[in-house]
């Protein structure tokens, strides 16, 4: 093999893989009014946590959206690793998990905004993101464990099963954590290697088949660029490794 070759072969293990590239058909705009109303208040019902950006892309926190009547949406902030929200002017960017996927739309500031309270008009529209947009590890609750989650300052973790750039899927007992609708800071144990979670948004949990634990999902938020290219590493080296041993048993 020519030495370009290999490097390219080389890059390609090193990159994390998607599972489905992103489409058209991956993606619904909803325009209609009574649509959007209807599934901002069902997201507003479920109490769903939201992310939120700024214009220029800058990651400023969390927190639970509700519907003001008529006037439109607020969402009840929350503090990123114990600051206060601070509110921004113009438009910011929110991502929720909705029941067919990603949920994203814009909101509009309509009213001064307080460290715990944003006040915005009711979006023009909305996109149902449903693509997965990072390759996920799974096949990580084997003998050797390699993967934890834990929380800052709470004793005890619980094994990690599957894991991307921006999701993870943890094995909790009914009594463990975390539970579903739990919002906060968590710690990612990869190795010896432990990563910051500045926001983990738990968005699901499906029970196991008998006699295995339940899986909780949850989103990982606010991450640094450091802090991603780790996971990216370490997410490629596992893929990497598990590609080795598949091709070593055929």
């Amino acid at each position: 093999m020519k030495c370009q070759g290999l490097w390219s072969g080389l890059q390609s293990l090193w990159q994390p893989q998607q599972v489905v590239l992103p489409s058209a058909a991956d993606e619904l705009v909803v325009t209609n009014a009574l649509q959007v109303h209807r599934t901002l208040s069902e997201l507003a019902r479920l109490q769903t946590p939201v992310a939120l950006q700024a214009a220029d892309g800058r990651f400023m926190g969390g927190g639970v959206l509700d519907i003001d009547g008529a006037l439109g949406v607020r969402v009840h902030l929350r503090s990123l690793e114990g600051r206060p929200f601070q509110v921004v002017p113009g438009p910011m960017n929110a991502t929720a998990a909705g029941s067919r996927g990603l949920v994203l739309f814009t909101l509009h500031p309509r009213a001064p905004g307080t460290p715990r309270m944003l006040f915005a008009a009711w979006p023009e529209q909305l996109i149902h993101l449903q693509s997965r947009r990072h390759f996920r590890l799974t096949a990580l609750s084997g003998r050797r464990r390699r993967a934890w989650l834990s929380r800052p300052g709470a004793t005890g973790s619980v094994p990690v099963h599957d894991l991307s750039e921006e999701g993870v899927g943890v094995e909790a007992a009914a009594h463990g954590w975390p539970a579903q609708g739990y919002s906060g800071q968590a710690l990612l144990h990869l190795d010896a290697e432990v990563i910051a979670v500045p926001l983990l948004e738990v968005v699901h949990s499906r029970p196991g088949a008998a006699g295995l634990p339940v899986i909780t999902g949850a989103r990982m938020l606010g991450m640094s660029a450091e802090a991603l290219r780790a996971l990216r590493r370490w997410i490629s080296a596992v893929q990497a490794e598990q590609g080795a041993t598949i091709g070593d048993t055929l």
